[in-house]
């Protein structure tokens, strides 16, 4: 793995959602601070776990990397390129090397469509809005072997093609959604929550899906998720967020064997134990109080009404991402009850 150049950069990335009051004239009251000036890197071929409480920031992050939410401010350098600053054409072929696995299987795919053209769609579309060397290599028979070479890769039968998203289970759509993604052959793939809508029994074998074709394609992942659990096994680096900031970015091995962030803690605790005997003897981390509104953002530690160790420090000085010494330094940590580098 490459750890000299990221392929994503996100700089002091920050979405506000405007909130505004009355019925005939519109009045803003305020800003609701979704993602508020988050930094972090991704590095080609790795897996990188985004995670959090529902409500975090975290699918707002995912749809603003791919542009497809509106930023207020920072950096989303890709392959060195801010995608923040390109032009439409400039931005479409970008979009080659960067795609989306969304939440839902179902909405996610156009319902007058086959399985066969919702996976053909991002190839014909490049044809016809790329440039004349896309036009060219991109004949329908292309077309169609490619769909079906795809098909075959995420575990769907070449007879499938002509049935409908509503013709096939939540596992078989989720497989088309994959297949869609990968149709442009890109460098990197978000996905958002791509799992959680689907039974217990079918997120092994999509995720399982997604590691493989990850090792033959070459893939680098940004997997969102709110379960902690679904991304021990999946991720290289996990990076925890709460109330639009990130609070702890470490390895899978040193963020389940030894969490610093209190929130961490917090989310591990809940995280269950398949063995019965061991799952009654360990102790519980209960959090007190509801997650503050992103409307009101205090100006210290935003985990710090609910936080068992807050000091007065952390009331009202908001604590930077850093390292902690004694720690490697690709586990970062913002929170005052460390010692930082």
């Amino acid at each position: 793995m490459n750890r000299r150049m990221p392929q994503l950069q996100v700089r002091n990335l920050s979405v506000y959602f405007p909130v505004e009051r009355g019925i005939v004239f519109r009045k803003r009251i305020g800003w609701l601070k979704a993602v508020d000036d988050i930094s972090f890197d991704v590095y080609p071929g790795e897996s990188v776990g985004l995670v959090g409480e529902s409500g975090c920031g975290k699918s707002t992050t995912a749809m603003a990397i791919a542009r497809l939410q509106e930023v207020n401010k920072g950096e989303i350098i890709f392959n060195g390129r801010d995608l923040l600053k390109l032009s439409s054409e400039e931005l479409r072929s970008a979009r080659k090397d960067l795609q989306v696995i969304f939440q839902d299987p179902y909405s996610s795919l156009d319902p007058r469509m086959n399985a066969f053209d919702c996976i053909a769609e991002p190839l014909r579309v490049q044809a016809l809005r790329g440039k004349k060397a896309d036009r060219q290599s991109l004949s329908q028979p292309v077309i169609a072997d490619k769909v079906y070479r795809l098909m075959d890769k995420v575990g769907l039968a070449k007879e499938y093609a002509q049935r409908y998203p509503h013709e096939f289970s939540g596992g078989q759509r989720q497989r088309i959604g994959i297949a869609r993604a990968l149709a442009l052959s890109p460098q990197l793939v978000i996905a958002d929550e791509p799992v959680s809508a689907l039974d217990v029994s079918i997120q092994a074998q999509i995720l399982n899906l997604m590691k493989d074709l990850q090792g033959e394609f070459g893939l680098t992942y940004l997997f969102i998720a709110h379960n902690l659990a679904v991304v021990s096994n999946f991720s290289d680096r996990i990076i925890v967020m709460y109330l639009g900031t990130i609070v702890e970015i470490a390895s899978s091995e040193e963020l389940y064997g030894a969490p610093l962030h209190p929130y961490t803690r917090a989310l591990l605790s809940a995280v269950p134990i398949p063995d019965p005997p061991q799952e009654r003897k360990r102790s519980r981390t209960i959090l007190k109080g509801d997650v503050p509104s992103p409307l009101n953002m205090r100006t210290g530690c935003p985990f710090a009404d609910r936080c068992p160790d807050a000091k007065a420090r952390c009331q009202n000085e908001r604590p930077k991402l850093s390292t902690v010494k004694g720690i490697t330094a690709e586990h970062q940590v913002a929170c005052y009850l460390y010692d930082k580098v």
